[in-house]
């Protein structure tokens, strides 16, 4: 099956061990490791020159077994090599708040509302009269200023240290951007004011030079795109520009199916390959001239990358691509599959975690359903119309593609673009027409009459892509929102895929007959899910800061207590409460303003609630046999009450003017929580009460989301 492919050999168990030292640390350690692969290059050495047993045919498979284990340990070894040299530096940077730190911009900053977001890499730590040496990488975040906005790749930087590990994700089902951050080696970030650093030199290193050569041809678009939107787009598309990106724009494209257009990745340098293939057809007459083909095609791919900016998902495009075109030109008999494996190989090689990144999966996912799948889809229906024929092999490209990889965008994104197809028909070939003319708009930008005559080409084109892909979003049904799978779904899913077409290829039953029985795995996994969905009594007060967020889910119903500023944040809500509704099946919510709480009247009016087993009165809730009170002003609670109340939990928002002992005195409780919308100067001194006041406070603050699941008692 794989004698025409060694590196899928290779790559499968190298892959393996990588996902093994990720995920399983603590079972391996560096030391077995290195063993292990000593141990496994003596075997090889002594059994070629001595034993040569992989010369008799009866033993291959134990070869075999022992190379692919040897393989394995390999993996584990460069991926825990990987992260011991990155550990040993956090924790010496991490203890260290004193002296100066020297640190190198890495990365080209990102400009946020309110700051500047850089990479950086710690070089040194002055401390006294010593200097001690670091390499580790943090993020700083700088008061957004005249200076901060002036940084550039390659800058120097002197500041104090006082850096804080990154949080874990504090909401259930939220993003864990600790995790994130962890793949790309970066465990703690700090804050820095205006004055508090400096700039002490500039390194003019080869992103810097691609980041300065990106930022003048940004410029020049610009000056022929004025309109805020189709800037946005075209730097996008064409540059991999995509600070200018709105909300608006975003949800358009992640709508309708077109966001990968948007991202400098294997799309665009699949598009650079076949305009420099299709233009230099006549290079093809023999090897000589091949030789030149290829030459030209991987400068233009590596140009390409270089004017993007050298960012990682270009430079994998660029990497993988220049693999496929070598080895067309080594053997033209090559196999595609075993290019891809050669690629991915090499680039695990250099960073093992780089299998972790969406991006890296779903551009060798996507480029290995389209060269599988695309041509048996395609040759599924002969169309002797020409235009037609075209429109039928875009549309094959489409499915293949989505295929390999929607699994991977209902994992990550909970969403499917219904209109993919028909989106895909429009933007494909004028992404690919934006993206011809854009090269030559930049090649003749010195030359006035073809700057302006490109520059309004592509005004057009891209003001076309616009109103076409917000058209698609806005039809009915254009994407279903909140799918949510496990990642054990998805893998299931990803074998049914697997043995589907492994039955196309070999036409060996035991494949589609192994597919229908994961199928039937799938769909008991759901069943089971779903009927503990149907069960589900849950309460959660989240932790979103300066704000509350009380929710109560009984089955399919869904209330969210919250703050208006909260309700209207699309993307608050998205990032810290959404995701947890998309794990509980839940797509419906009714909202309820706290501060409606105390007006009936309005509360009754506005929401006009009837869910009989969630009770509201004023600030009094109950939820089947639990009670609450939220606590945000005392003297409309306390002046009313005559005697202790009874209540399960007290719920304590917006820091009211209180103390525990006022709690204590007015409720009897099993509880307090204290949300992430009290200060922690009040909070602080509720916990110096503590010792005076004998009960359980949870504060969301420091602990995260407070959870009570009615069929799990947790006090």
């Amino acid at each position: 099956m794989f004698a025409d492919k060694p590196f899928i050999k290779i790559i499968l168990p190298f892959i393996t061990g990588i996902l093994f030292a990720i995920y399983f640390p603590e079972l391996i350690s560096l030391n077995h490791c290195f063993a292990a692969c000593i141990v496994f290059v003596l075997f090889l050495i002594v059994d070629h020159f001595y034993f040569k047993t992989h010369k008799i045919y009866k033993y291959r498979y134990v070869i075999a077994g022992i190379i692919h284990t040897g393989i394995i340990f390999f993996g584990m070894l460069l991926t825990l090599f990987n992260a011991q040299i990155l550990n040993a530096t956090d924790e010496k940077l991490f203890k260290h708040k004193d002296g100066l730190a020297i640190a190198e911009i890495i990365e080209t900053p990102e400009i946020k509302e309110k700051s500047v977001k850089i990479i950086i890499k710690l070089k040194a730590l002055k401390k006294n009269e010593s200097e001690l040496k670091f390499n580790g990488k943090a993020i700083l975040y700088l008061e957004k200023d005249s200076l901060s906005l002036l940084l550039k790749n390659g800058d120097e930087i002197l500041f104090t240290p006082n850096f804080k590990e990154i949080d874990a994700p504090k909401n259930p089902a939220e993003f864990n951007y600790k995790q994130y951050l962890s793949y790309h080696h970066i465990k703690y970030q700090s804050y820095l004011n205006s004055g508090k650093w400096i700039r002490t030199k500039s390194n003019h290193n080869l992103k810097r030079y691609a980041s300065d050569i990106r930022n003048y041809l940004l410029e020049k678009l610009k000056n022929v795109l004025p309109e805020k939107s189709s800037f946005a787009v075209a730097s996008a598309l064409l540059l991999g520009y995509k600070d200018e990106l709105d909300a608006p724009i975003q949800n358009a494209y992640s709508g309708s199916g077109a966001m990968h257009v948007l991202a400098v990745s294997g799309l665009h340098a699949g598009f650079i390959y076949m305009i420099l293939n299709t233009v230099l057809f006549f290079l093809e007459r023999n090897k000589k001239t091949r030789f030149i083909k290829t030459c030209i095609i991987i400068i233009g791919l590596w140009c390409y990358a270089f004017i993007t900016g050298l960012s990682p998902s270009v430079l994998r495009a660029a990497t993988m691509f220049s693999f496929v075109v070598i080895g067309k030109t080594i053997n033209r008999q090559t196999n595609i599959y075993n290019t891809l494996a050669a690629s991915g190989f090499i680039l695990l090689c250099f960073n093992p975690y780089l299998i972790m990144e969406v991006g890296f999966q779903l551009s060798y996912l996507a480029v290995i359903g389209i060269v599988f799948f695309q041509k048996k889809i395609y040759n599924l229906y002969y169309i002797k119309n020409y235009p037609a024929d075209k429109i039928w092999a875009i549309t094959s490209v489409s499915l293949a593609a989505q295929l390999t990889t929607f699994p991977l965008g209902l994992l990550y994104f909970h969403q499917f673009p219904n209109y993919f197809l028909f989106s895909n028909l429009i933007v494909i070939p004028l992404a690919i027409l934006i993206l011809g003319i854009g090269i030559l708009f930049f090649i003749f930008s010195s030359v006035s009459f073809l700057y302006t005559l490109f520059g309004q080409i592509i005004s057009w084109l891209v003001y076309i892509l616009n109103c076409s892909v917000m058209f698609i979003e806005k039809l009915p049904y254009a994407i279903i929102k909140g799918i949510d799978i496990s990642v054990a779904e998805c893998w299931l899913i990803f074998l049914i895929i697997l043995l589907s077409a492994a039955f196309i290829e070999y036409k060996k039953y035991i494949y589609i007959f192994s597919s229908l029985l994961f199928c039937l795995v799938l769909c008991i996994y759901n069943l089971a899910e779903k009927v503990e969905q149907y069960n589900q009594k849950k309460v959660f007060i989240y932790h979103i800061n300066k704000l509350t967020a009380i929710n109560f889910i009984d089955g399919s119903d869904n209330i969210l207590i919250a703050d208006k500023e909260l309700i209207n944040n699309p993307d608050k809500m998205m990032f810290h409460i959404y995701h947890n509704w998309y794990r509980s099946g839940i797509n419906t919510v009714k909202f309820i303003n706290v501060n409606y709480l105390d007006k009936k009247r309005e509360l009754h009016n506005m929401y006009r609630i009837n869910n009989d087993k969630l009770f509201i009165k004023e600030n009094y809730l109950q939820f089947y046999n639990h009670t609450f009170v939220i606590i945000n002003n005392r003297k409309q609670l306390f002046d009313s009450l005559k005697y202790r109340l009874p209540v399960d939990y007290v719920i304590i928002t917006k820091d009211p003017d209180i103390t525990l002992n006022d709690i204590n005195r007015n409720f009897e409780y099993k509880a307090i929580i204290a949300d992430a919308s009290n200060s922690n100067f009040k909070i602080n001194n509720w916990l110096n009460e503590l010792a005076e006041v004998n009960n359980k406070f949870y504060n969301i603050k420091d602990k995260g989301a407070w959870v009570l699941d009615l069929n799990i008692s947790i006090y």
